[in-house]
């Protein structure tokens, strides 16, 4: 259920299993991607003023909530543990054209990058 004033996503992407992932973008897009990834009591909302910083300042940033967090779908197979994750942010990459982002991240969104990049599973 979608809180009353919460900003409407910019950005819907698909991950491979079909659920819709939400995100908001800053910047420049052909700029050096970042991905901001939030923590498990947390959504894509609490990268924004961090986004528009990295935005303005040539970055292209974008900020994703996580399946079952904020505006991205919840999976009807409860499928939410760190390999899901871990192919979200697949997901997003490819769709953002494939360039290898760096990966910024609180807690749950930091712990999803470490194993990405453990799994050479990014890009």
């Amino acid at each position: 259920m979608k809180l009353p004033g919460t900003p409407t996503p910019m950005e819907v992407w698909i991950a491979s299993d079909g659920l819709e992932i939400a995100g908001d973008c800053w910047g420049d897009p052909p700029g050096p991607r970042v991905f901001l990834q939030h923590g498990g009591g947390q959504t894509r909302h609490a990268w924004k003023n961090t986004g528009e910083i990295l935005g303005n300042a040539g970055y292209h940033a974008v900020a994703f909530d996580a399946r079952g967090h904020g505006d991205s779908g919840w999976s009807e197979h409860g499928h939410y543990g760190a390999d899901f994750m871990v192919d979200d942010l697949h997901s997003v990459t490819k769709a953002l054209g494939g360039k290898t982002p760096i990966l910024v991240g609180a807690s749950m969104g930091g712990g999803t990058s470490l194993i990405a990049i453990g799994e050479k599973n990014i890009g």
